[in-house]
């Protein structure tokens, strides 16, 4: 006797009506009760596979971004130490080169490039690369300055966004130690503590 098959693909199960026989359907030939063979494709992805591929991409980068924003932070504060480092020799080479002992650059203009790539002289001793010494002033998420008379020098480095492009601020002055300020508030040289 010839059974009756009632097919719905659109849940993806096929009914045997003499043996109540449901066969799930994973898209290769599956044999129901009866012994007959039934081919059912599957088109695309059903809704809950989205899901989880969607849950398992926001797991994934809810564990990266923070990291990322971390390791972003600290490669700005050394990139941020680093050109502290430079207007420190910068301001050194300054007071020895052009004031014979005298004084030191009034600003970080002064120890910048000749405009147009001239010769280095007193207001412009090409001592520091143009990014460090341009309007604004910033590299890497630090704004700098440096400002210098015959007694000395201070320079600063500070956070352009607290929190987002740096977490501390840093700076030196005369002696040429380094020293930050844990909270980025203010650095103050001598009293602040200082880089290891």
């Amino acid at each position: 006797m010839q059974k009756s098959l009632v097919c719905d693909t659109r849940a993806g199960w096929y009914l045997d009506c003499n043996d109540i026989c449901l066969v799930a359907l994973t898209g290769d030939l599956e044999t129901c009760c009866n012994g007959e063979k039934m081919r059912h494709k599957q088109d695309g992805f059903s809704l809950i596979e989205l899901l989880i591929v969607v849950a398992i991409i926001l797991v994934i980068a809810a564990i990266a971004i923070p990291n990322l924003v971390k390791a972003k932070i600290a490669a700005n504060e050394a990139s941020a130490v680093s050109g502290m480092r430079s207007i420190t020799s910068a301001q050194l080479s300054y007071n020895i080169s052009y004031t014979a002992g005298a004084g030191y650059a009034a600003s970080l203009d002064v120890l910048g490039p000749p405009p147009g790539g001239g010769t280095p002289d007193a207001s412009h001793a090409g001592m520091l690369p143009g990014y460090l010494t341009t309007a604004p002033y910033q590299h890497s998420g630090y704004t700098f300055s440096s400002t210098g008379d015959n007694n000395g020098f201070v320079a600063d480095a500070v956070p352009v966004t607290q929190g987002t492009t740096g977490i501390r601020s840093f700076c030196t002055n005369t002696p040429a130690v380094i020293y930050y300020s844990p909270t980025g508030a203010g650095c103050t040289p001598g009293t602040s503590p200082s880089l290891q």
